[in-house]
């Protein structure tokens, strides 16, 4: 199973504090659960998992996946398509604020002052953004974080972009009366994604 340095490695650039950030345990406590379920030595893996029922295997699968899916380098830009980090924090209604708030030490001391003025203009005031522009860059950070402590603030590329809503298709119940379902090509577009 993979170890603790396959997902803070990578994240640990973009964020120091994942060793003791709140997802970041949750996965390591996960990591060990499945650590002491998986057959030590990995000539047996294969069997085990062949042996083992659906909802076990989907199980390890999720911990794979959040151990090693990384949304972390996406465009940020406005009105961009979806990645595919994008499509799954959709389906499973992730909320990343549940997990993480930004700090000097995550966010404030790593942007421009312009993007910590915007950060609290959005979420607390403009007047509340106004009182700090001219502070110096580090005096302004931590204001910003007091400010924006417990708020659920996220920077864009953070937030978990709203699925757009996709029409559903009406079959009639008995197909036969109605002749033949044509069916409109957007929506094989949409199943094909």
């Amino acid at each position: 199973m993979p170890g603790p340095q396959l997902y803070r490695g990578y994240l640990r650039a973009y964020d120091p504090a994942v060793p003791t950030a709140a997802a970041g345990l949750a996965l390591e406590v996960e990591l060990e659960v499945w650590r002491a379920r998986l057959p030590q030595d990995d000539r047996d893996l294969w069997d085990w998992l062949l042996q083992t029922d659906d909802e076990t295997v989907m199980g390890l699968l999720a911990v794979a996946v959040a151990s090693s899916v990384t949304a972390v380098e996406r465009a940020q830009v406005a009105g961009r398509e979806p990645t595919h980090g994008d499509r799954l924090a959709q389906a499973l209604g992730l909320d990343v604020a549940n997990w993480w708030e930004a700090t000097p030490e995550t966010y404030f001391d790593r942007v421009s002052k312009k993007l910590i003025s915007a950060a609290v203009a959005e979420r607390v005031s403009p007047e509340a953004a106004e009182n700090t522009a001219g502070l110096k860059k580090g005096a302004m950070s931590k204001i910003a974080a007091e400010r924006l402590q417990g708020r659920r603030w996220l920077p864009e590329i953070l937030r978990t972009p709203i699925a757009s809503a996709v029409e559903p298709i009406v079959v009639p119940m008995d197909a036969d009366e109605a002749g033949a379902i044509e069916l409109p090509d957007e929506a094989f577009a949409e199943a094909a994604e």
